[in-house]
């Protein structure tokens, strides 16, 4: 009775995880409204639960809901793109096509916003948030170009930065304290977002209970309706 009850077990949990990793649905990418061929590379915006495509053929990026899994925008980039990075802080994608250059995308609108260039063959990304910068790993020009973050879009040279209010936020003993912004004396809407860019919680004026959340590095951010950048992110370090 006993083996038989061990092995129900097991066939049950093994029944589960098949359950778990099964497809859900494939999306087909080469049709008439995106005609994007051989996707490699993948980008994901959590404030928007938008995923972001690309591939060998195509010049251009697919946006895909991450809810309903369905396209909703084909966005034109120089050429081809060989890797795609998103920004969790401004919501921005930074595709590397084919040559030398880098087009940078508005994440919440899929617009375009700039199209850069860099060295020969930019392959890779990185982002630095203290200084906004972008870091891209030229191949074939054997150089690291280096690209600053700006609330107009992106500069490839040093330049004064852009004058932003940042939300100012402090945390005592598991409470978040949230200000308003001193040049207008009012109050604005922000949300804490965790170190990959998930939405962990709503951020109102005043006291908020963060007791909760894991310590760790978290961003607060303007919350969607204003103009996003940089500038208006706010790091914040939780401790217990």
């Amino acid at each position: 009775m006993r083996s038989k009850l061990v092995l129900c077990t097991v066939f049950c949990v093994l029944c589960s995880a098949c359950l778990a990793q099964w497809p859900l649905t494939t999306v087909y990418m080469p049709d008439s409204f995106c005609g994007l061929l051989h996707p490699q590379c993948l980008a994901y915006d959590s404030a928007s639960n938008t995923v972001f495509v690309s591939g060998q053929a195509g010049d251009c990026i697919i946006a895909i809901d991450g809810a309903t899994n369905r396209k909703m925008a084909r966005i034109p980039t120089d050429s081809n793109v060989f890797a795609i990075y998103y920004v969790i802080q401004n919501s921005n994608i930074y595709c590397a096509n084919y040559g030398s250059r880098v087009t940078v995308i508005d994440g919440a609108t899929n617009n375009v916003l700039r199209s850069i260039g860099v060295g020969d063959g930019p392959r890779a990304f990185a982002w630095n948030p203290v200084q906004n910068r972008v870091y891209v790993a030229n191949y074939a020009g054997s150089s690291i170009s280096v690209l600053r973050d700006s609330s107009s879009g992106i500069e490839d040279g040093p330049g004064p930065q852009a004058s932003c209010f940042k939300p100012a936020a402090t945390v005592v003993r598991g409470v978040l304290n949230l200000g308003v912004d001193s040049r207008q004396h009012t109050a604005f809407r922000a949300e804490l977002l965790d170190a990959t860019g998930r939405r962990v919680a709503a951020l109102r004026p005043g006291a908020n209970d963060v007791s909760r959340l894991a310590p760790g590095v978290y961003f607060v951010r303007q919350a969607s309706g204003v103009k996003r950048d940089a500038s208006n992110v706010r790091k914040v370090i939780l401790t217990r």
